[in-house]
């Protein structure tokens, strides 16, 4: 299969940032067997892998940005014949020929205006994602809260997953004993 991925965040310092870095660098160890198109702001050496071709896309912000950004995408997916493409993290695509799957952390921006005063970005969260996510064949929200908040926002219901983030045991592991106890009234797993 051939996968896109939208990897415009990935140089961010912050959650985006490293979400779509584990996401992308999981993905292509774990499908060795498919082919990945991943949209990058600049090259990434760490990527440099038979099975992915990086297109370099520069990054930017702001509504007409995003716009254009949402447009190329699909520019891109129809130009490398990509059978499904996946929008990491509050992007979207319009005009492609395949499923998107857009990715949906948070409506802080649309929810707590006062947390974030650009008016652009309300306007952008508002209007603009509500418009390209629309065109999404499913959206995947990190919580079932971002789930409700899709749904009260923007009146979407059947596309939306809710897939948890997920952590690396290897790296976030203190090797102290879970409380068992605490996991049982939370109701988690061990």
């Amino acid at each position: 299969m051939k996968i896109g991925l939208d990897a415009s965040r990935i140089n961010l310092p912050t959650g985006e940032g490293t979400y779509t870095r584990e996401i992308i660098r999981g993905l292509v160890a774990l499908f060795p067997d498919d082919e990945f198109v991943v949209v990058i702001p600049e090259h990434d050496p760490e990527f440099d892998l038979a099975h992915v071709r990086q297109v370099i896309h520069p990054e930017g912000d702001g509504i007409v940005n995003r716009l254009r950004y949402a447009f190329e995408i699909g520019r891109i997916a129809r130009e490398h014949k990509v059978e499904v493409f996946h929008c990491l993290t509050n992007y979207a695509a319009f005009g492609t020929s395949c499923a998107v799957v857009c990715n949906v952390m948070d409506l802080v921006t649309l929810k707590y205006p006062q947390f974030r005063p650009s008016r652009a970005q309300w306007f952008i969260y508002r209007f603009v994602f509500p418009f390209l996510l629309r065109r999404a064949t499913y959206l995947i929200a990190i919580s079932e809260s971002t789930g409700r908040d899709i749904r009260d926002c923007y009146g979407f219901n059947e596309q939306i997953r809710v897939v948890h983030c997920g952590i690396d045991r290897s790296r976030f592991n203190t090797g102290q004993r879970l409380d068992t106890k605490l996991l049982e009234r939370l109701n988690l797993p061990e």
